[in-house]
């Protein structure tokens, strides 16, 4: 009788309409986080050495490949204002899309 009465008890506080229930809103980004776009002036592109510093496999595989792919340096405005950031990008000399 007991467990009657509990079954009776949780089907009436179960919710029986799933879609009703709505999903919470995402949270807004911190403000250090929101990104601003940069100026596509502001990009300096330039072909850059083929080699890679740090790694010594990966300095190894740049010797080994270095006719594979183009190497470009580009320099933009870091995010603290300061010194320019540097990214390097290697493009495979491959037929593209």
């Amino acid at each position: 009788m007991l467990l009657l009465a509990l079954g009776l008890a949780g089907c009436t506080t179960l919710d029986r309409n799933p879609a009703a229930a709505r999903a919470p809103r995402p949270a807004d980004p911190a403000p250090a986080l929101r990104h601003t776009p940069i100026e596509l002036s502001l990009f300096k592109l330039e072909p850059g050495p083929r080699t890679v510093e740090s790694n010594m496999l990966l300095r190894l595989y740049t010797w080994f490949h270095a006719n594979n792919y183009d190497a470009y340096r580009i320099e933009f405005p870091s995010d603290t204002g300061g010194a320019p950031a540097t990214a390097h990008w290697l493009v495979p000399k491959a037929k593209g899309p």
